[in-house]
């Protein structure tokens, strides 16, 4: 969340709004894994 902060410098999302977006491409993705807090590349 920092570093997408950092890219663009726009704060007019809360920060639950970005996780929920985040979360939601995270488990979208079928060569990622998500495990509790972390993500885990599939090969």
């Amino acid at each position: 969340i920092a570093q997408y902060y950092a890219v663009t410098k726009e704060h007019h999302q809360s920060e639950e709004e970005l996780l929920v977006i985040f979360n939601r491409k995270i488990s979208k993705n079928p060569t990622l894994k998500l495990l509790k807090d972390k993500v885990k590349l599939l090969k």
